[in-house]
């Protein structure tokens, strides 16, 4: 069995409410530095941005609700008025939506990559069901336009999320 410290490094570390700011501020920070580096689908409403690794990275080195505010103060952020988001059309919010619960995803399983699995089928699968809502599209297109075609690009920026996060705050054995 894996200790919780071994497991969730930084969480030990001590805590004060400047930490606790900057780590929110700082995943903020990661997933408008993700929604910068998009490429547009002709498909989909929705581009392909690096967003989903700053939300895993955030998730495995900060405390769930740590990252979970970091993402919220980003979607606040963003309907605020601030120019945060990839596209302004409104079509993303469900994927930015599942950004807040990833990382209590994440956290529920022991195997870090598993969680990280999942996490990712519950951004992408909010995504779709906000697409079949907002836009209007049939179920089947949202999942085509945009589930099915990240599923790729997302268990790439899994694996960089997990090796960074690996090397900026390796597991220890336990």
């Amino acid at each position: 069995m894996i200790q919780r410290e071994a497991y969730w490094p930084l969480e030990n570390l001590s805590c004060s409410r400047g930490r606790v700011f900057v780590e929110v501020a700082g995943v903020a920070c990661l997933i408008a530095a993700g929604a910068l580096i998009r490429f547009p689908l002709p498909f989909s409403p929705v581009p392909v941005t690096l967003q989903t690794f700053g939300v895993l990275l955030a998730a495995c080195l900060v405390e769930p609700h740590r990252a979970a505010c970091g993402a919220a103060l980003y979607l606040a952020l963003g309907v605020g008025g601030i120019p945060l988001f990839a596209v302004s059309s409104g079509a993303t919010f469900g994927y930015l939506a599942g950004f807040i619960f990833a990382p209590h995803i994440l956290r529920l399983f022991k195997n870090r990559v598993l969680g990280m699995c999942w996490a990712n089928v519950v951004i992408l699968s909010m995504g779709a069901l906000w697409l079949s809502v907002w836009p209007g599209m049939t179920p089947y297109h949202a999942v085509m336009a945009g589930l099915l075609p990240f599923v790729p690009g997302d268990l790439i920026k899994l694996v960089a999320a997990y090796k960074v996060a690996d090397w900026l705050a390796p597991r220890h054995s336990g």
